[in-house]
């Protein structure tokens, strides 16, 4: 120990060292890089340094570093001259960690009672709006529709117990249920023939949101498949402008015969797994200009496509993922002048986006044609009311698109305001609640995954109401869990499992180990405010 004898705990997965403010080592040396290395702690409970500034000046017990290697409790790291030896809590340390595990257990978090009451009241409104439609159509009535409410609230009650049993919560779960169970009833009303495709698509989105959040445990195992997850996102793209089948305007349908699909919408979720990345990856310059690439071939598809709706959301997911990995304003105001002189081109060589702009903020002087949607969702939401005027007793169904561009107008007219406002709350819960795990996650890739998963839920959500409210342009984008459609049913809840990763890693932290500063040049700290982009974590001193 040197003559300062400062003691640094290193709390989480991944810890940067270096000169930067941000860094959770701060090294104040001219012969240390802003941002030299990061420090991560596998899964085995090594130690793995990867030299992340490209001047080689990190040694470990005094052999050179190359690239990456690992460390172990006892040896000593030097980073431009600057040395450090990783040890373990010493005698005072454990005093203290063993105080605040009896103020605050460590390990997996007891479920708050109230949930159990919260998944009831869930039940019963999803029991409820099933029963009125029942009533609605009970001459010749379809039993796919009390089949699909029941399977939706046993859904409901056995996510509870498992939860349960594994001492989880249902906050991720909860307000994707309240959506589906809307969902299910714009279905029954514009669409009862879909109505039991829909339910096996909600099952097969629960089953990719159980296997990807149980994939998402291991950050090695996906670390190592976020490669496939681009060559994935690509292959997607490429075989729907290949393959795909135009409608409406935009090729993004592949009929297989028994089933069509939209496979730009599950790129969605690829895109994100693969966008995210670990501390050490992230502040390579080779895996960012790796992701430039893979964002721009999405976009060149997704415009070969002509589906521009999709295109923003993509546009606005990166821009999501890059400010989260760089931190740099700068680069974002670059990449939207970049984007608004595209935009401009676009307008120039396709005109049908510029006949599709010029009834933007028009559509009541063009109500009988080019409007006739968007004033009808509006005049729906005025009928609607607060209370609704009860499902299937709207008129906006019969409207072309009212169970996917339109859905929250036939949502706000048939069950009410409360209800579609409440629909918008859940939307904007799971957007603060992703906020608010990142200050928390052990690893930097659960924050930015989440991060950019609620950005896109969010945007999406807004692109749907706003478009068909005439506030923004109609792109025909869904609204997530609520729209008709079963490829938007399984993304959906394929986005919900970044939420469910990041969830169960708020209580998960590896007890510290402290880095002892055996060097009197120089001053190092470590970071006691949160970190700046891109991890957003709260770091303490011991």
């Amino acid at each position: 120990v040197g003559e300062d004898g400062e003691r640094m705990p290193i709390a989480f997965c991944e810890t940067s060292l270096g000169r930067r403010r941000s860094c959770d080592i701060q090294i104040n040396l001219p012969t240390i890089s802003r941002m030299n290395a990061v420090l991560t702690r596998e899964e085995n409970g090594l130690f793995r340094v990867k030299d992340v500034s490209g001047h080689d000046n990190i040694q470990i017990d005094g052999a050179a570093l190359e690239d990456a290697g690992y460390i172990r409790v006892g040896e000593t790291l030097c980073i431009g001259g600057y040395h450090m030896r990783l040890t373990g809590p010493n005698a005072e340390d454990q005093l203290a960690l063993r105080s605040e595990r009896r103020k605050k257990p460590a390990g997996r978090a007891k479920p708050a009672p109230g949930f159990g009451v919260i998944v009831f009241l869930l039940s019963l409104f999803t029991l409820l709006v099933g029963l009125e439609l029942c009533l609605k159509y009970a001459d010749g009535l379809n039993m796919a529709l009390p089949a699909s409410f029941a399977l939706l609230i046993a859904g409901e009650w056995i996510c509870y117990f498992i939860n349960l049993a594994a001492g989880g919560s249902m906050r991720v779960e909860t307000p994707a249920f309240f959506l589906t169970t809307l969902g299910f009833a714009v279905c029954a009303t514009t669409a009862p023939g879909s109505l039991l495709k829909e339910a096996l698509a909600t099952v097969g989105g629960i089953l990719v949101f159980v296997l990807l959040s149980n994939l998402l445990r291991s950050i090695r195992l996906t670390m190592q498949l976020r490669y496939a997850a681009g060559i994935g996102v690509l292959a997607l793209l490429g075989f729907t402008l290949v393959l795909g089948e135009t409608v409406f305007g935009s090729r993004n349908w592949i009929d297989l015969g028994f089933i069509t699909i939209q496979p730009s919408e599950f790129a969605k979720v690829a895109f994100v797994f693969a966008g995210a990345a670990t501390l050490e990856h992230l502040l390579t310059r080779r895996n960012f200009i790796l992701f430039l690439g893979l964002s721009a071939g999405c976009f060149g598809a997704l415009a070969l496509m002509k589906d521009f709706g999709t295109a923003a959301i993509f546009f606005v997911t990166m821009l999501i993922l890059i400010f989260m990995r760089t931190g740099n304003l700068t680069l974002i105001g670059i990449i939207l002048a970049a984007a608004g002189v595209g935009s401009l081109l676009l307008v120039k060589f396709m005109p049908h986006i510029t006949r599709r702009f010029a009834v933007w903020g028009h559509v009541w002087q063009n109500a009988a044609d080019t409007g006739y949607q968007q004033t009808r969702t509006m005049v729906a939401i005025g009928s609607g009311g607060l209370l609704g005027v009860g499902g299937g007793n709207g008129y906006l169904h019969a409207v072309f698109a009212a169970d996917t561009d339109l859905v929250f107008g036939m949502v706000f007219e048939e069950w009410g305001g409360i209800v579609a406002l409440c629909a918008v709350f859940m939307i904007a819960m799971l957007a603060l609640y992703a906020v608010w795990m990142c200050k928390g996650v052990r690893s930097a890739y659960y924050a930015i995954a989440v991060t950019a998963a609620a950005g896109m839920l969010v945007f999406q959500t807004a692109l749907n109401i706003f478009g068909s409210t005439d506030i923004l342009p109609l792109t025909g984008v869904t609204m997530p869990f609520v729209s008709n459609g079963g490829s938007s049913i399984v993304a959906s809840w394929g986005l919900l499992a970044f939420f469910k990763a990041a969830d169960r890693q708020m209580n998960i932290k590896p007890a510290p180990i402290y880095t002892d500063i055996s060097s009197s040049s120089g001053r190092a700290r470590s970071v006691s405010q949160p970190r700046k982009a891109p991890e957003g974590r709260r770091q303490s001193r011991a």
